[in-house]
């Protein structure tokens, strides 16, 4: 899930810029002049765009530059009056690349929290049972609320993989009254007494964690 908003938000923050770099062209492209009209002008009007003295950082008279030169967009009627449309035009400009970018960032910083997350929770199981993040699991969460995780929460295929290797470690395992903090902790025993491999023990982990982010 993580990945995927990562790779939504990139998506998302291309397209915001190249709309920007499209829309830029101005009137001067067909293809954007019909896109800025539909817009901001009404019906039999087109929107041109008039260019004029170069102000460098100075005050525009139609309150915008590209630049270092004035800059105004206007509808023309079929009988050639003209009204200006620039703050309009500057709006959609702009707000089209700010919102997607907005979007982007939110999503990616989203996106790296959930991988982050999900790293860590491989990493130290203990962190993923007793942040506020997880819900809690086989006990209580920080804010005191009880969750009731057990290993029924746990699918029958990855319960039965857990069964058999502890099993095979030596210890007496009872699905229905252990819990999965309970599970984690076995496993991990099993693992620093040389029972079990690393190996297993990080399958079994992330198959258990896995599960519960279902």
């Amino acid at each position: 899930m993580g990945r995927l908003m990562i790779v939504i938000s990139l998506v998302l923050m291309a397209a915001g810029i190249g709309f920007f770099v499209w829309v830029l062209q101005g009137p001067n492209n067909a293809a954007v002049q019909s896109f800025l009209s539909g817009l901001v002008c009404n019906d039999n009007e087109t929107i041109v765009q008039w260019t004029g003295q170069y102000v460098g950082d100075g005050t525009s008279s139609t309150g915008l530059t590209i630049n270092g030169r004035e800059v105004g967009f206007y509808c023309e009627g079929l009988e050639g009056e003209q009204r200006s449309v620039t703050g309009q035009t500057a709006l959609v400009i702009g707000g089209g690349f700010g919102v997607t970018l907005f979007i982007s960032i939110i999503m990616l910083i989203w996106g790296i929290s959930i991988s982050t997350r999900n790293v860590n929770n491989i990493i130290n199981p203990t962190r993923y049972i007793t942040s506020g993040v997880a819900s809690g699991i086989g006990g209580v969460t920080p804010l005191g609320t009880s969750t009731g995780y057990t290993s029924h929460n746990i699918p029958s295929n990855v319960n039965q993989q857990i069964d058999e290797v502890l099993n095979r470690a030596g210890f007496a395992a009872t699905p229905s009254r252990e819990t999965l903090a309970d599970r984690l902790s076995q496993l991990e025993q099993a693992r620093n007494q040389g029972l079990i491999t690393e190996s297993e023990f990080l399958s079994l982990r992330k198959s258990i964690l896995d599960a519960l982010d279902e």
